[in-house]
């Protein structure tokens, strides 16, 4: 009786059904993304639309920045990290 209305999205060249496709950000892409955060220039809000990631992702990058930011400073501590992973692999 009712006729069924089907949402298509069309995307690179193909009819999607549903969710759009995830994209996926390189590191260089999301630490671009967090300095551009941390500028405070924009909002929350404001970022996510125009990088077109979401707020939890947004903040959950800066979190990790924050995190591993002493890293840059100290780069042999990256190093002896991965050489005593590796050594307990083997």
């Amino acid at each position: 009786m009712f006729p069924i209305l089907v949402v298509l999205l069309f995307q690179d060249g193909f009819y999607q059904m549903g969710r759009k496709k995830v994209r996926k950000f390189s590191s260089v892409e999301k630490t671009k993304i967090v300095l551009d955060f941390l500028k405070e220039e924009l909002t929350l809000v404001e970022l996510s639309s125009k990088y077109g990631v979401t707020t939890k992702a947004l903040q959950n990058w800066k979190h990790q920045f924050m995190e591993n930011a002493s890293l840059a400073f100290d780069p042999s501590k990256v190093v002896s990290v991965y050489k005593d992973e590796i050594s307990h692999l083997r």
